[in-house]
């Protein structure tokens, strides 16, 4: 498989933002008391209705495409091997010991190859942070 077989559309991390900030259009929380009988409203649902009416600010979205592209970059430069089972376990949501047995490998090499991926991704996005 090619480098961006595992890496997510810029769509759909938009898409995955919006739904993560609760701005996906015509999504709103039910007023406070207005949840289904016997169902209380979750603490993030009135964080996230407090703060509906908040204006994204103008110099965001450079922000945030350019922070995107940062972790494109670093992600691609990872060896394939570090790539796949981060796709299986952050893209698709699959358990560690799914990508294992999905994969054929055993549980601590999955483990070790998510490990060692998180620890140079951290490194290449700590470091040398541009000025937004």
């Amino acid at each position: 498989m090619g480098k961006s077989a595992y890496l997510p559309t810029g769509q759909k991390q938009s898409q995955h933002l919006a739904d993560a900030a609760g701005t996906q259009s015509g999504h709103r929380h039910p007023a406070p008391g207005k949840h289904p009988a016997g169902q209380r409203q979750p603490a993030l649902g009135r964080r996230d209705h407090r703060t509906s009416n908040r204006q994204p600010q103008p110099g965001n979205h450079h922000h945030l495409t350019m922070q995107q592209e940062r972790v494109r970059q670093a992600v691609a430069s990872l060896p394939e091997t570090q790539r796949e089972v981060l796709a299986l376990a952050y893209f698709q949501g699959l358990s560690h010991s799914e990508i294992a047995q999905s994969l054929n490998q055993p549980l601590g090499t999955v483990k070790g190859r998510i490990r060692a991926a998180m620890k140079t991704l951290r490194q290449l996005l700590t470091t040398e942070r541009p000025n937004y």
